[in-house]
């Protein structure tokens, strides 16, 4: 792949009869030279796919003279470098600069393979469904704000000098980035950061929803019920004892009062004392079964109130991560 890469930047950078083999004159011997021999020793790095040392050698050249090839070329380092957005913007501006001075800077290979390039590049590009929360929220990507293509109204990551998070003014947008790792770091008003790592593949489509600092660390880590509420659950506990209390009586009376009829089956006309001491039982019991079904109605019906006046939310707490402050919402 390299080969051809440096093949094709050969034939752009030294093919003595095309428009791209030297840039015009610039200015000035000085200048004139300067960027030639910035440009010449572009072309031997080319040659020997050193993609690096070639980009920054055309990227001086081209500080000092604007060319259509000069864009072409460092479009071509680009793209053999992985950099899919920056080479898909500097072969469009390979065209636009050929367009804006006549067809005169590229010759009509160069100006066809610009295009296809062009067209090649955007092909590979991932491209980021943003949903951004708060929409004032600002971003960068890969320690680089993101840049505006006027023409389709996406975003492009990559493309522009690296700097600090910048907003969108927006609450979604689409991202165009090349494929593989990158590092989105969204920053709130106040300076504080969240950092989202991602990677995505060649042509992929992917949403992302990203949310400030405050989101980090979800709220309500901790719950515990208020005073009434936890006081509801005692009484309710105490009522459950207490219907607990009286059903055993009440087991008991039902066990005495069939002893008594078992001793004394005549009614009147008992053998012994034993009918009367059961039955006597049998009273007491129940009495203190129905004092314990009365004692439990009343704490149930107390701990529903208390439940339902209670504040309709629990309290949260949270310990947000950012800042390491607590927050207590009712």
């Amino acid at each position: 792949m390299r080969g051809r890469f440096a093949a094709c930047a050969l034939l752009v950078l030294y093919a003595p009869a095309r428009a791209a083999a030297d840039p015009p004159d610039p200015p000035g011997d000085a200048l004139k030279e300067q960027a030639r021999a910035l440009f010449a020793s572009g072309s031997d790095f080319a040659a020997k796919s050193r993609w690096k040392d070639a980009l920054a050698a055309f990227e001086q050249s081209g500080a000092l003279i604007e060319h259509a090839s000069i864009h072409y070329n460092i479009g071509f380092c680009e793209r053999a470098l992985g950099h899919a957005t920056r080479a898909r913007k500097s072969f469009r501006a390979a065209l636009a600069r050929d367009d804006a001075h006549g067809h005169e800077e590229l010759s009509p290979g160069d100006r066809d393979s610009a295009s296809k390039l062009a067209v090649e590049v955007d092909a590979q590009l991932a491209r980021l469904d943003l949903v951004i929360r708060p929409a004032s929220l600002r971003i960068a990507i890969d320690g680089r704000p993101v840049e505006r293509d006027d023409a389709s109204g996406e975003f492009v990551a990559g493309t522009r000098a690296p700097g600090p998070p910048e907003s969108l003014a927006m609450p979604a947008a689409v991202v165009l980035a090349d494929p593989g790792p990158h590092s989105i770091t969204v920053s709130d008003a106040a300076g504080q950061r969240r950092v989202y790592d991602m990677t995505v593949a060649e042509k992929e489509r992917r949403a992302l929803r990203l949310e400030g600092p405050e989101a980090a660390v979800k709220p309500a880590v901790f719950r515990y019920w208020g005073a009434q509420r936890i006081s509801a659950l005692a009484v309710g506990g105490v009522a459950l004892a207490a219907l607990g209390f009286a059903i055993g009586f009440t087991v008991k009376a039902s066990q005495d009062n069939s002893a008594a009829a078992a001793a004394c089956p005549h009614g009147t006309n008992c053998p012994d004392d034993s009918a009367f001491e059961h039955s006597a039982d049998a009273v007491r019991e129940a009495n203190f079964a129905t004092g314990g079904y009365v004692a439990a109605g009343v704490a149930a019906a107390t701990g529903v109130v208390l439940w339902f006046t209670a504040p309709s939310k629990p309290t949260a707490v949270s310990f947000d991560g950012v800042g390491a402050r607590l927050r207590v919402a009712w």
